[in-house]
């Protein structure tokens, strides 16, 4: 990520529209647990548009606000949301051409390592480990797979078109 106004001007928009998603559009399946948001994508999004950096930052941010506003476990939207941003930022760090391989890494990279990983692990931290833990934490953490896959999903081609609308990448993209 190359540091300019350009990015850092992104970096705070990315954020506060993540913080905004999180603080108005959170739909509790699994109270205390899983939420269905939005504001999966904007961390998301900011991994594939800013590389890894780009993406831990924006998820930092999404992640803190969602810790402090309550309706699940603090730990689950902060650590989620950063793995979030780490999750699509790994995948654009580590392959630089634009391909269907790198589109499907993406979007499993998302479910398993900002989904699933996240909330299974946290979950299972702060539960005593019987069967009905573990099946509970893995269909939330499922849930949270699906979530961030879709999101991934849909991240992709709004990518193409933030580069083209913003020219970004000379300016910021590797």
């Amino acid at each position: 990520m190359k540091w300019n106004t350009k990015t850092i001007s992104l970096l705070a928009v990315l954020s506060a529209l993540g913080i905004v998603l999180r603080y108005t559009v959170a739909i509790p399946v699994i109270p205390n647990i899983v939420e269905l948001t939005p504001s999966f994508l904007i961390p998301e999004f900011a991994g594939m548009l800013l590389g890894l950096e780009g993406g831990i930052i924006v998820g930092a941010f999404v992640g803190l606000s969602g810790a402090l506003r309550g309706g699940e476990f603090p730990l689950i939207p902060l650590l989620g949301n950063i793995a979030l941003g780490i999750s699509t930022g790994i995948v654009f760090f580590f392959m630089k051409e634009d391909n269907q391989i790198r589109n499907i890494l993406t979007i499993i990279s998302a479910g398993v390592i900002g989904g699933f990983i996240p909330t299974f692990t946290i979950t299972l931290a702060f539960l005593p480990w019987t069967a009905d833990a573990v099946a509970a934490a893995a269909i939330s953490a499922f849930i949270d797979f699906l979530q961030a896959a879709l999101w991934a999903a849909v991240g992709l081609p709004l990518r193409k078109l933030a580069i083209e609308y913003l020219q970004l990448e000379s300016e910021i993209v590797q």
